[in-house]
């Protein structure tokens, strides 16, 4: 299962030295991995629990990229989900992903906030980091 998001960068988006502030890579990325968690889960009874692997910029993102998000199934547990995350700009030169996060993982949660189980197959993974 795979998610496509896209955003376009901003003025308000800009660090001072020009290029894409990364507080702002780090939100769109948790968005991004969320909303394909919110298609899984069919609800919104669900946290965020980690970012597992680190990130690291391998090139900046300046002003008018558009750029993807393309979270990807990668573990599916008895009440947590995991996606990993690549980061490109559209038209660049460069092919590889501009940043990449090995997993976020997502807890279902039920009325009281404790994890539960969401019955989800692990056969919806179609991608092995």
């Amino acid at each position: 299962m795979t998610n496509i998001t896209e955003r376009l960068v901003r003025p308000e988006h800009m660090n001072a030295a020009g290029a894409l502030f990364g507080g702002v890579i780090l939100a769109w990325i948790d968005e991004a991995a969320a909303i394909a968690a919110r298609k899984l889960f069919h609800t919104t009874n669900f946290a965020t629990v980690a970012i597992t692997g680190g990130i690291y910029f391998r090139r900046p993102i300046f002003l008018g990229d558009l750029v993807s998000l393309q979270s990807t199934l990668v573990r599916v547990g008895r009440t947590s989900i995991a996606f990993q995350v690549d980061i490109n700009v559209f038209d660049s030169k460069d092919p590889a992903p501009v940043c990449s996060v090995q997993e976020i993982v997502f807890v279902r949660k039920d009325a009281q906030g404790t994890p539960y189980p969401h019955g989800l197959s692990p056969l919806l993974i179609t991608h092995t980091p």
